[in-house]
């Protein structure tokens, strides 16, 4: 499949970047706003390629990790900018809430991000039904009792409590059919306790949900 991939991903990369260097030579001739799209669909390019190079050292060299030193605040950020379209168009209001810049924990970077972004549509996704009204979702990153932790909440109808011990099940899902497989929370599990840390799900004490991945600092990891 990263192989397959990888032809037109090539493809889409350089007709980007020559479209770019096309218009560093030819000033006033395209359109100011596309240039950051071209860049955008470069960046998103070149994430994509960063996934499958580690898919591949996953199945070439499987069991080591690549584990380094991963800045949580920057990959929270990088995570949401890559979801900001999709927010718009749900209509959804993210806040982000930190202490701090440089909060570190052992792992992947990768996978870190990907916590984050099934995280984030979760909540986006238990947003749906509340139609015209304000939708929001808080993500905040923090430290605490030597631990860092991300939180992600939102305002939306909350869980049952009776489920909570499912939903981290691979292919349990209480979305509509073909909104989801079920994967996305199973795969927060997995990362999160690769990182050696843990994840949980509750109710917000007043409306909504909230899921809390509390993982190692850097100098306390392993």
């Amino acid at each position: 499949i990263t192989h397959e991939i990888n032809q037109p991903l090539n493809d889409i990369k350089v007709t980007a970047d020559s479209v770019l260097m096309w218009d560093r030579n030819n000033k006033g001739i395209l359109p100011e706003e596309f240039s950051p799209w071209l860049k955008s669909i470069s960046g998103s390019v070149n994430r994509i390629s960063g996934i499958i190079k580690y898919m591949r050292a996953q199945w070439v060299t499987p069991g080591q990790s690549g584990n380094e030193r991963v800045n949580l605040v920057n990959s929270v950020r990088t995570a949401i900018f890559l979801l900001g379209n999709q927010l718009e168009t749900h209509g959804v209001e993210l806040t982000v809430e930190q202490s701090g810049d440089s909060l570190t924990v052992i792992g992947n970077k990768i996978n870190l991000e990907q916590i984050v972004l099934n995280l984030v549509v979760n909540a986006m996704h238990a947003l749906e039904d509340k139609g015209g009204t304000s939708k929001k979702i808080t993500v905040t990153v923090g430290e605490n009792n030597g631990n860092a932790f991300i939180r992600v909440a939102d305002n939306g109808p909350g869980l049952e409590n009776e489920k909570l011990d499912k939903l981290f099940d691979p292919f349990y899902t209480t979305k509509k059919a073909l909104d989801g497989m079920g994967l996305g929370l199973a795969i927060v599990k997995r990362f999160t306790e690769g990182f050696g840390g843990r994840v949980r799900a509750e109710n917000n004490p007043g409306v909504g949900a909230c899921f809390v991945v509390n993982l190692p600092l850097g100098e306390n990891a392993g």
